[in-house]
């Protein structure tokens, strides 16, 4: 499962992606902050992952970085108070359909497996739209929330 950086803005973006070409950078301004994930090549200055899980470290380098600027206000405030992005993944909701029914079983299910949990009740079960721009053209890998029309693709 791929990893994605949370980013406050595109300047943010910008300092962890591979300069993107007029056409990619026009369609994250035109999309962000929204339910997008795109999918970009990396600089050097992103860091190595590193996950801890059961006293287990792994450590990788990514050429690669899913790149999301949330529209949800309480994230955006505290992403607005910190110096970096932040690390996300989805909650994979569509592989246990039950898991998504209601906040109580999101928190039985990830609380304390994970440092936070933003979740909504009128968006349980709703995911991004991912676009891969690592090849020049885009390639949706996956259609969600996001529309396509925005994005003029």
């Amino acid at each position: 499962k791929g990893m994605s950086l949370l980013c406050k803005d595109i300047q943010q973006v910008q300092k962890y992606t591979d300069q993107l070409p007029d056409s990619t950078f026009k369609i994250l301004k035109k999309s962000l902050p929204g339910p997008y994930t795109f999918i970009l090549p990396t600089t050097n200055k992103l860091p190595k992952f590193v996950i801890e899980h059961r006293n287990q470290k792994r450590t990788w380098k990514r050429k690669e970085v899913g790149i999301r600027i949330p529209d949800n206000d309480i994230l955006r405030e505290i992403m607005n108070n910190v110096d970096e992005p932040l690390v996300c993944t989805s909650v994979p909701f569509w592989s246990d359909p039950k898991v998504a029914c209601s906040l109580e079983d999101v928190e039985n299910t990830w609380v304390g497996k994970v440092d936070f949990v933003m979740a909504q009740e009128d968006s349980l079960g709703s995911v991004s739209t991912i676009i891969d721009f690592t090849k020049g053209e885009p390639k949706i890998l996956r259609q969600g929330k996001g529309s396509l029309d925005v994005l003029g693709l």
